[in-house]
């Protein structure tokens, strides 16, 4: 599930075989975090949920929840910069578990 704050093109670059939905294809749009969360857990088809949001594992209880949570961390929101994170992203996909959230930070520069 990609989040509503991120660029919907994500989900063509996550890799072959991975299916993704955006939060506003699901109609959640405008949902607070914690009403987000509630409804994704209440689905039940969610494995990964993908975000910008750096607060949100401090401000939920994302321990309690049936899926896993990728916080990108970058400069920009825009798509050139989080194409830059997909070859972490597509690494980290199938070890995410539930109840964890894991932040996926720029390449080194080194």
């Amino acid at each position: 599930m990609i989040d509503e704050d991120l660029d919907v093109r994500l989900r063509w670059h996550l890799g072959d075989g991975v299916r993704a939905e955006t939060v506003e294809f699901r109609g959640w749009k405008g949902l607070k975090n914690g009403a987000l969360l509630q409804a994704m857990s209440v689905a039940g088809d969610v494995d990964v949920f993908l975000t910008a949001d750096q607060n949100l594992r401090y401000q939920q209880r994302v321990t309690e929840l049936p899926f896993g949570v990728l916080v990108l961390r970058s400069t920009s929101k825009r798509l050139a910069r989080l194409l830059e994170l997909m070859p972490a992203v597509r690494r980290l996909l199938p070890t995410v578990v539930p109840g964890v959230a894991v932040e996926v930070g720029p390449p080194d520069a080194s």
